[in-house]
C-alpha cells in the first residue's frame, strides 16, 4: 500500500489496513499487486476517517520496453507516471493489451516526446527513441545555452565542445546568452542516430572586455546591462510545481535553471509559481534585475492555492448543505410531533375540565342520595370523573413537553444555515477577488 508513492504497509486479501496520521489534502492511494496495481484519489480532512476499497481482477497483461531514451526521462501513460529511464532503458509491466500511447518528459526538452506501440498480451513491445545529440562549439566563457527556450547548460571556457544531450528528431532552436556578448540564436537539425553541431559565432559588444578580471560577480557585471537571478524551490511539490519568469509587461516565459546563476538583462521581472493544473498563479513576486548585481527568489509552499481552497470549500459546502437538509427535516418532524402533542393536550384539557365539572355536580347528589342503585351509578360516575381528571391532567403535562419539542433544534437549523452562508462568502471572495 502506497500513499503519494510512499510505501506504508501491506494488506492481505479480504482484510482491512488502517493508516493513521495521513497528512490532510489531496492524496493518491495505490495498491500494488504482483502483476498489477490500482490507484484511487481522495481528499483527507482533519479528524475524518476516509475509506477506500480495492477489487483485484486477474488479467493477462502486456509489457513495453523503452530503449534509447536519455537517463532521467520520465514516462507517463494516461496521466499516470510509469517510471524513469536509467542506463538508457526502462520496462513497464502490467499494462492493458492493445494500442498504447506514452508521453516521455525530460528536463532538457521543451515538449514531451510522444511514442505509440501495439502491446500484445503476455509479450514485450519496444518503444524506441528516435533522435540524436546536439553539440555546441566555440562557446565563450560564462555563456548560458538554451534549447527551445529551456536552459541546458553554461559554458566554463575550458572545453571546445559542449554536449547538450539527446533531443528528438527535428529542428531545435539553440540560443546563447552571455554578458558582454550579443545574444545568438541558431537552428540545429537533429536526425536519428546522428550528432548535430552548432557553432557559437557570437559578437562582443563595443567597449566590453569579456573574460577579463574587471567583470563583476560571475562575469555578468562590468556595466554591460546584465544582472543575475537565482531561484530556489522550497515548495515541497517537486514536479507538481510550475514556475515561470517574465519580464514585466511580456507574456513570454524566460528559460532558467534552479539554484544557479541565470543571466538576465537589467529591468523589472515577475517570478510566478503555481501547482500544476491550477489556472491561477498562487505565488507572484516582482524583482528588479540591476546591472552587475545578483538577486534571489525562494518559492515557498504553494500547495494551498486558490483552486485547491475552492475545491476544498466546495466539498465542505456539500457536507454543510447535507447537514442543513437533515436539520430542516428534523425540524419538520419536530413540528409534526408538537402538533400531535397540541391536539392531545387540548383533548386532555377537555377531559380534565369535564371530570371536574361533572364531579362538582355529582358529589352533592351522591351525598344526599338513599337509593342503592342510584348510589352505585353515581359512584361509578365519580370514579370515571376522577380518572378523567388524573389521566387528562397527566396527558396535558406530557403534551406540553411534546409541544416544547418544536422549539428545540431551531438552533441546529440556524447553525447549519450559518455554516453554509460562511462557506458561500468564502467561495465568493476566492472566485471574485476585489
Amino acid at each position: 500500500m502506497l500513499v503519494d508513492g510512499k510505501a506504508l504497509g501491506s494488506i492481505a486479501a479480504g482484510s482491512t489496513l488502517v493508516l493513521p496520521g495521513v497528512a490532510e489534502g489531496e492524496r493518491i492511494v495505490t495498491l500494488q499487486y504482483s502483476d498489477n496495481q490500482e490507484t484511487r484519489k481522495l481528499v483527507v480532512y482533519p479528524d475524518v476517517t476516509n475509506a477506500v476499497s480495492f477489487a483485484y481482477r486477474q488479467e493477462s497483461f502486456a509489457t513495453v520496453a523503452f530503449e534509447g531514451f536519455p537517463d532521467g526521462a520520465v514516462i507517463y501513460s494516461a496521466g499516470r507516471e510509469l517510471g524513469t529511464i536509467a542506463a538508457g532503458r526502462f520496462t513497464a509491466g502490467g499494462l492493458a493489451p492493445g494500442p498504447r500511447s506514452f508521453s516521455v518528459y525530460h528536463e532538457a526538452w521543451a515538449a514531451p516526446y510522444l511514442v505509440a506501440v501495439d502491446a500484445a498480451a503476455r509479450a514485450t513491445a519496444t518503444a524506441a527513441f528516435k533522435g540524436g545529440r546536439i553539440v555546441a562549439l566555440s562557446v565563450p566563457r560564462n555563456v548560458q545555452i538554451a534549447v527551445d527556450g529551456k536552459i541546458v547548460g553554461r559554458s566554463d571556457g575550458l572545453r571546445d565542445e559542449y554536449d547538450l544531450g539527446l533531443f528528438p528528431e527535428g529542428s531545435h532552436s539553440v540560443s546563447f546568452t552571455g554578458d558582454n556578448w550579443d545574444q545568438q540564436r541558431l537552428t540545429a537539425s537533429v536526425t536519428h542516430g546522428a550528432t548535430a553541431r552548432v557553432t557559437a559565432s557570437m559578437t562582443m559588444r563595443p567597449g566590453s572586455t569579456a573574460g577579463s578580471g574587471t567583470a563583476a560577480s560571475g562575469g555578468y557585471g562590468g556595466g554591460s546591462g546584465f544582472g543575475a537571478l537565482r531561484i530556489r524551490n522550497d515548495s515541497g511539490l517537486g514536479e507538481g510545481l510550475e514556475v515561470r519568469v517574465r519580464k514585466n509587461g511580456d507574456d513570454e516565459a524566460l528559460p532558467f535553471l534552479w539554484d544557479q546563476v541565470n543571466v538576465l538583462s537589467a529591468g523589472d521581472y515577475v517570478v510566478e509559481a503555481r501547482r500544476v493544473g491550477d489556472p491561477d498563479w498562487a505565488f507572484s513576486k516582482a524583482i528588479a534585475i540591476v546591472s552587475g548585481a545578483e538577486d534571489s527568489v525562494v518559492i515557498p509552499a504553494v500547495e494551498y492555492s486558490t483552486t485547491w481552497r475552492i475545491a476544498d470549500l466546495e466539498l465542505q459546502r456539500e457536507a454543510a448543505v447535507m447537514g442543513l437538509e437533515q436539520a430542516v427535516r428534523a425540524a419538520k418532524a419536530r413540528r409534526t410531533t408538537s402538533n400531535v402533542g397540541l391536539t392531545i393536550g387540548l383533548v386532555s384539557l377537555g377531559l380534565t375540565a369535564y371530570g371536574v365539572v361533572d364531579s362538582v355536580i355529582a358529589i352533592p347528589i351522591y351525598e344526599q342520595g338513599t337509593d342503592p342503585v342510584v348510589l352505585t351509578a353515581l359512584h361509578r360516575r365519580l370514579n370515571l370523573d376522577t380518572n378523567f381528571v388524573i389521566f387528562g391532567g397527566s396527558a396535558s403535562i406530557v403534551s406540553t413537553l411534546i409541544w416544547t419539542v418544536r422549539f428545540y433544534g431551531r438552533k441546529h437549523v440556524g447553525n447549519a444555515q450559518e455554516l453554509v452562508d460562511r462557506i458561500d462568502e468564502a467561495l465568493d471572495s476566492l472566485r471574485n477577488p476585489r
